[in-house]
């Protein structure tokens, strides 16, 4: 269970590894479209100005949470990861650049205890990688457990291409370029 990509513990010894490069890491290995993703992966939710309650699971470092705030400036953003790596980024990012209004959480979503009913919009972004069909399953009840009768979700992650001339590319890129990348980055060739 020690390498099981799945393994809880094993994601969360990797996440913490990479923390202090993570961010440049999806810039760079996504051709800057992470940013764009992450904006337009929130394009569906309805506009309001009611005090709305979000919670961005697998935050990691923050990277949706400028793009969140500014789709919905009067929400309560509350952010949830189990990797203290990661945390400790996200933690300094709401301290210097959002006066500490975020609300940073350290739980496993998948064996948490958030309140049920909760939250009007729930995000996640290029986490759902990191789990196995089953615990895709465990999410999905917790997604709508926690959202608010009528509540929005949107979750985004790369996907293997159709296409045959896409999917040879994107396996060379994965397969050849990803690990270089980590090598340079991480200091290691392993992929995540």
């Amino acid at each position: 269970m020690e390498n099981n990509i799945y393994n809880p513990e094993y994601v969360k010894r990797l996440f913490n590894r990479m923390s202090s490069s993570y961010e440049r890491m999806n810039f760079i290995t996504s051709f800057g479209f992470s940013i764009r993703w992450r904006r337009q992966f929130l394009e569906s939710f309805n506009q309001t100005n009611h005090k709305a309650e979000i919670i961005d699971l697998l935050t990691g470092m923050g990277e949706t949470w400028n793009s969140t705030k500014n789709k919905l400036p009067n929400s309560n953003l509350t952010v949830l990861d189990f990797s203290d790596g990661m945390l400790k980024y996200a933690k300094q990012k709401s301290k210097l650049k959002f006066n500490n209004e975020v609300i940073v959480m350290q739980q496993d979503i998948l064996n948490n205890e958030l309140p049920s009913n909760h939250y009007d919009f729930v995000t996640c972004a290029f986490g759902l990688k990191t789990f196995n069909q089953e615990q895709l399953e465990v999410l999905a009840w917790e997604t709508k457990r926690i959202l608010k009768q009528g509540g929005q979700f949107s979750f985004i992650e790369v996907s293997k291409p159709n296409n045959k001339i896409l999917k040879s590319l994107y396996g060379f890129y994965l397969g050849k370029i990803i690990p270089i990348l980590g090598w340079l980055l991480l200091g290691e060739s392993r992929r995540v």
